[in-house]
């Protein structure tokens, strides 16, 4: 048997050649450094790995390169059979990094990663959430005193698939504009014992943090205008008799089961503001204003633009364009809505 540690030391020494070397090497093989270490040498190749045995498994220093890396990996399992936990690159050339694919798909054919571990985490994610939806929910409708009553509510729509007609259209007067009509589908509606109180939720999955705004202004500048519509189409349903009224619920641990605004709005409550900027927005929308703003700088972009098709279309510093824009008289009402005096009611005319 080969003595490669006495081969490799006498070319260390420069007692013989690396032809020598080469020529003890007939494969890739795994020689011992101390008992819990190793390094893989391969025929005619420039590039070392290093293994390492831990209690969690082995790490690996490098992986070799695509012409060696099974060969490397046949040699590194002759050594150990352990799992690799870690795989740590010196550099990223590719004769140090190619034989990573190898250890994933071990890890991945061990369920210790890929598709099925992931999906099996998301799974219990997913009945974790049901159950605490399901105790936030008993929760809310204790809360006020409701039970459900409807789901997926249309209103303004043509027949649903199994030929449901929906609801009406919701439709308000708005001065200056005219009568304005809103369509769409509601979430949930649950009513109590007397029938004289609804409760309109909009369920959302994600953050409540860009929801905050709704503390001061009820319509965050003409952004958040679901609620009252909903309560639109609602009231015109079941009655001026009846107490409609709506939240945001945020029906996941990420949103903390939140809802927004905290007591549930009356249309009452938020109708100047709402007709303030519906009527802002439709006035704008018949004089060809439709201001590109991309909001505030954050991380990746505008927040504003995050979730828009065009993004990457526009110019990288749209907001030098938008902030040129902004003296144009045309843009006044649009800026107002956006203004804290406006959130306030109270801006100048």
């Amino acid at each position: 048997m080969t003595d490669y540690r006495a081969v490799g030391e006498q070319v260390w020494q420069g007692e013989a050649g690396l032809w020598q070397w080469n020529k003890a090497l007939e494969d890739s093989v795994a020689i011992d450094l101390t008992d819990d270490a190793a390094y893989v040498a391969s025929r005619g190749v420039v590039g070392n790995v290093t293994l390492i045995r831990t209690n969690d498994g082995l790490v690996m220093i490098d992986s070799g390169n695509m012409m060696v890396s099974e060969r490397i990996q046949a040699a590194a399992r002759g050594w150990d059979g352990a799992r690799v936990n870690t795989l740590i690159y010196t550099h990223g050339h590719l004769d140090h990094v190619f034989g990573a694919p190898l250890y994933d798909a071990e890890a991945e054919a061990n369920g210790v990663t890929g598709k099925a571990l992931l999906w099996e985490l998301q799974r219990e994610a997913i009945l974790s959430d049901l159950d605490a939806f399901l105790a936030a929910d008993a929760e809310l409708r204790d809360r006020f005193g409701v039970t459900p009553h409807l789901v997926e509510v249309r209103f303004g729509l043509p027949r649903s698939a199994d030929g449901e007609p929906g609801l009406e259209a919701a439709q308000r007067e708005i001065t200056g504009v005219g009568t304005l009509r809103f369509r769409g589908v509601a979430d949930r509606v649950d009513l109590d014992l007397s029938g004289n109180l609804a409760l309109v939720l909009d369920y959302k999955t994600g953050s409540a943090s860009s929801y905050q705004a709704l503390r001061d202004d009820p319509v965050d500048g003409g952004k958040r205008l679901q609620l009252p519509i909903y309560t639109l189409a609602l009231q015109k349903s079941l009655g001026e008799e009846v107490t409609v009224r709506a939240a945001y619920w945020f029906v996941s641990t990420r949103g903390r089961y939140a809802s927004f605004p905290p007591e549930p709005m009356e249309m009452a409550q938020v109708a100047e503001r709402f007709d303030r900027a519906v009527g802002t927005i439709a006035q704008g929308i018949a004089e060809g204003v439709f201001p590109a703003n991309p909001g505030s700088e954050v991380r990746g972009g505008f927040s504003n633009c995050r979730y828009c098709d065009f993004n990457t279309l526009c110019p990288s510093r749209r907001d030098i364009h938008w902030e040129r824009k902004q003296a144009d008289p045309r843009l006044r009402a649009y800026l107002q809505l956006q203004s804290a005096e406006a959130a306030q009611g109270d801006g100048e005319e």
